[in-house]
């Protein structure tokens, strides 16, 4: 595990943080406290991890939009994060839809998916398909 300390003006926390096994790509279920709800903006990153965490929540927001596109959320997406449920949680996100939904990804974020690479799991969270989405823009 590697530290990432937060600013001594911000009461001294100290936010640990999870790298994958590529060592860039931060767990953000580790963050303590809440990465989103801390108003101090002051943390020691080195830079490529930090443009690594950025790409990542640039992607998170794409899948994001994309989702409200394809199920027809009309804006719903807006209020999901990380750890919010799709498969098997959100009605409009069947069969057909998921089809759909690998599609727009593939032809929005020029990815390809194999029928092999994919299973309920990859659809399960917001944070799951981000996963899986980052890891095949890093291919």
């Amino acid at each position: 595990m590697k530290t990432c300390e937060i600013s001594p003006n911000c009461g001294g926390n100290t936010a640990h943080v999870n790298f994958s096994a590529a060592d860039k790509m931060p767990n953000l279920f580790s963050w303590a406290p809440d990465l989103f709800g801390v108003p101090c903006p002051q943390r020691f990153f080195a830079s490529e991890q930090q443009q690594d965490f950025k790409q990542y929540m640039d992607t998170q927001q794409q899948i994001l939009r994309i989702l409200d596109d394809v199920l027809s959320l009309g804006g719903r997406s807006a209020g999901f994060d990380r750890s919010t449920h799709l498969l098997g949680a959100i009605p409009e996100l069947d069969s057909m839809a998921v089809v759909n939904l690998i599609t727009s990804l593939e032809d929005q974020l020029g990815i390809m998916v194999d029928d092999d690479e994919i299973d309920g799991e990859t659809f399960g969270t917001v944070g799951s398909l981000t996963d899986f989405v980052t890891a095949k823009l890093a291919a």
